[in-house]
C-alpha cells in the first residue's frame, strides 16, 4: 500500500494556510485603500458604512459598531488597526484558493 508522510504532509498544510492568510491581509489591505475615499489614511464612519454596503459581511449591525468602536480606540482607523481589527472579528472569511501553483503562460 502507498505511505503519506504525515511529517512532509503537516508542513505542507501549514505552508499552504502560511500563503493563504498572506494574501488575506493584502485583499483586506486593499479593501482599506479602496475604502479611504479621500486617500487621508483614516477609514471615517462614511467610509466604514459604504465599505460594509459594498461587501457581503455576515455581521450584524451591533457587531459592526462594536468593530468600528475598537478601531477608533487610538482615534483614527488606519490600515494596521483595520486589518488587525478584521481578522480579530473574522469580518472576512476567504476561501482557500487552489493548492496548484498556475503557471505563467509567458513563462
Amino acid at each position: 500500500g502507498k505511505h503519506i508522510d504525515l511529517d512532509q504532509l503537516m508542513q505542507f498544510i501549514v505552508e499552504s494556510w502560511k500563503e493563504e492568510a498572506g494574501r488575506a491581509e493584502e485583499r483586506l489591505r486593499a479593501l482599506f485603500v479602496a475604502s479611504d475615499m479621500d486617500g487621508d489614511g483614516n477609514l471615517d464612519f462614511t467610509e466604514f458604512t459604504q465599505m460594509v454596503h459594498h461587501v457581503n459581511s455576515n455581521k450584524g449591525h451591533r457587531e459592526l459598531l462594536r468593530m468600528y468602536a475598537e478601531m477608533t480606540l487610538n482615534k483614527t482607523v488606519e490600515c494596521n488597526t483595520f486589518v488587525r481589527v478584521c481578522r480579530k472579528f473574522r469580518f472576512f472569511t476567504f476561501e482557500v484558493g487552489p493548492l496548484v501553483k498556475r503557471q505563467d503562460p509567458q513563462t
